[in-house]
């Protein structure tokens, strides 16, 4: 219950957890060349089947030029976490974050007080199976829990980050928007299914942070 829980006074969530999460922006690529036919229909050859085909190859060369720009991002694998994104990571402001090891993921928040409410601190860990890059910067990390599951029977979950640099990043846990009870799964197989680019949106409401790199 505590990690969906913080109270800021410059946010614009007054009650909001503070959890890996997040949203994706989408489109549909403009496709071009479909002017063809009715351009072809009003060119008056001057030079016979010559001019033809040559307007012909300029045209299809702009059409799939055009197709190009609308392909699917290229997603890359790996079995660690990556290099950028070792260390802790602290919320300046609140004190929570995240600890990342090349094989090891800990999320930690400090006791609190909450509208009279306290809330103890947390310490959830759990060991990388494997990591999703979703490009330089993003991706979704699958991880085993190894204390703190919400329930021991489903100990696969993930946590998403994007906006990673040298000395910051936000991120957010999975976690169901309605109720924010667990979506852990029983097995890894599941996971990666389950918690994926395309569906990010699903779990993720509210992207915490950004976090520190603490030196």
């Amino acid at each position: 219950m505590f990690d969906k829980l913080k109270l800021s006074n410059n946010s614009n969530n007054d009650l909001a957890y503070r959890s890996f999460g997040g949203l994706r922006s989408s489109g549909l690529t403009e496709r071009q060349g479909v002017f063809m036919f009715s351009y072809f229909s009003q060119v008056k050859a001057k030079g016979g089947k010559l001019l033809f085909a040559a307007l012909v190859m300029v045209l299809l060369m702009g059409f799939f030029a055009g197709c190009d720009s609308g392909s699917d991002p290229v997603f890359t694998t790996r079995s660690t976490i990556p290099n950028e994104l070792l260390g802790r990571w602290v919320d300046p402001v609140f004190e929570d974050g995240y600890e990342f090891t090349s094989d090891t993921y800990k999320q930690f928040s400090p006791e609190m007080e909450w509208d009279g409410v306290i809330y103890p601190g947390l310490e959830k860990t759990g060991t990388v199976r494997f990591v999703t890059m979703f490009d330089s910067s993003s991706g979704v990390i699958i991880f085993e829990y190894t204390s703190g599951a919400s329930d021991v029977s489903k100990p696969f979950s993930a946590a998403y980050f994007r906006d990673l640099t040298s000395t910051s990043v936000r991120a957010g846990i999975v976690i169901n928007l309605t109720d924010y009870s667990s979506v852990d799964v029983a097995t890894l197989e599941e996971a990666s299914v389950k918690f994926t680019y395309d569906t990010r949106g699903n779990y993720i409401g509210s992207w915490g942070g950004p976090y520190a790199k603490q030196e």
